[in-house]
């Protein structure tokens, strides 16, 4: 009878349910990331509803990261974006660290 007066540390599974929240998230970005990579693999039209998606999606994550780095080398020019593989690596060891 004693546990039902017992008070319950709240706040350790309000902090599990935070990073829980914080993983997901990273986690969908990484795999939506992941399918950026398809998707400019493949001749799909920029019309497309999942193209657009995708972009709306991850687009907001690469920008900051390319003009950061667009003050250092000239990112606009180079073949490869630079910028993506940065922010798809920095999303990966994030999920990694708040995996739980």
């Amino acid at each position: 009878m004693a546990h039902f007066f017992r008070k319950k540390a709240s706040h350790t599974s309000l902090l599990y349910i935070i990073f829980k929240l914080i993983y997901l998230l990273l986690a969908a970005e990484w795999v939506i990331m992941a399918v950026r990579v398809v998707i400019d693999l493949l001749p799909l039209d920029d019309d497309n509803p999942l193209v657009r998606f995708v972009y709306l999606v991850t687009e907001p994550l690469i920008a900051p990261v390319r003009s950061l780095l667009n003050l250092w080398f000239d990112v606009e020019t180079m073949p490869v974006d630079i910028a993506f593989f940065v922010t798809f690596a920095v999303v990966g060891v994030l999920v990694w660290v708040v995996r739980i």
